[in-house]
């Protein structure tokens, strides 16, 4: 940063120094080729001059444009680094996302399979003749719902039962 600095102001004040020096000798070489014009020697201190100040000017032209050419190649390799970097933090942000979402997928199934399979498995008990059996119905969600469901219906269908096997007897 300092260095980068130091190199800017340097040729700023390279910049002002010379457009000082081209104003005095455009100011002194109009006042020559004025003076040349009326003695006739005007075409050799023009081109003797104008020479002269084109050649610094192409030389700090030269310069500007290194300078300029070398700040553009420090902002690429800058914008390249940060641009890695951040693609980098991007995929390691989505691969851990990813996991994430498979962790909470993988919960996600477990509770439904086993709300399913304590469901299932009550059913298959009352299908088979088995009545009158405490289901937990404990559970705060649909399983739990359809868990205390499948609990009154058990008893419905025991009471039922019991109530036509004490009418046949």
């Amino acid at each position: 940063g300092t260095k980068q600095e130091c190199l800017t102001i340097q040729l700023l004040l390279d910049q002002v120094v010379f457009i000082v020096f081209v104003f005095d000798l455009s100011k002194n070489f109009f006042n020559h080729i004025f003076h040349a014009y009326e003695t006739g020697r005007a075409a050799k201190l023009i081109v003797n001059d104008v020479d002269q100040a084109f050649g610094l000017l192409d030389e700090m032209f030269a310069e500007n444009t290194a300078f300029q050419a070398q700040q553009a190649k420090d902002a690429l390799a800058s914008a390249n680094a940060e641009f890695r970097l951040n693609r980098s933090v991007t995929i390691a942000g989505i691969v851990v996302a990813l996991h994430i979402a498979c962790v909470f997928a993988a919960l996600l199934m477990r509770a439904i399979q086993s709300g399913l399979s304590t469901a299932v498995h009550v059913a298959e008990k009352i299908a088979g003749g088995e009545l009158g059996h405490h289901i937990d119905t404990s559970r705060r969600d649909e399983f739990g719902t359809l868990l205390g469901a499948l609990e009154r219906m058990d008893h419905t269908l025991h009471d039922i039962v019991s109530g036509v096997r004490s009418a046949s007897d």
